[in-house]
């Protein structure tokens, strides 16, 4: 008996996690203020968008890496002692 009140109250607090998770999954959350940080059209050089503004940032390690195997069948500068 005390094997199936530990199943029940296991399952149900994984149901309970679940739905909880389920609900707040993919929401975006807004927790507090932003105290103005907030980009503008000075610091993007360029209009803001009327609903959104899509701002990407990259750098050189976001490069392509070029065509796939391209690694393998050349070795690298470094090892060509």
């Amino acid at each position: 008996m005390t094997g199936l009140v530990v199943c029940v109250v296991v399952l149900a607090a994984a149901s309970a996690y679940g739905v909880l998770q389920r609900r707040r999954s993919g929401r975006v959350r807004v927790r507090g203020r932003d105290d103005g940080k907030r980009l503008g059209t000075a610091e993007l050089g360029a209009a803001l968008g009327e609903r959104a503004t899509l701002v990407q940032f990259s750098s050189a390690f976001c490069a392509p890496a070029g065509p796939p195997g391209a690694c393998s069948t050349r070795s690298p500068a470094w090892s060509r002692a």
